[in-house]
């Protein structure tokens, strides 16, 4: 199984410039937060495997 481990602080950000890609506005962007997730749980990355 892939793990992805959680570095104890903060070690990079992310910016998604999405101007052009998808249209601006809340649906939009839930449909793009949807196809990230399938990618995400398609790796198996939205499995916790420990709670703190």
């Amino acid at each position: 199984m892939p793990r992805l481990l959680r570095s104890p602080s903060e070690s990079a950000s992310w910016t998604w410039d999405l101007d052009g890609v998808e249209p601006s506005g809340p649906g939009s962007a839930l449909s793009v937060a949807a196809r990230n997730s399938a990618v995400l749980r398609e790796h198996e990355l939205l499995v916790p495997t420990s709670l703190e």
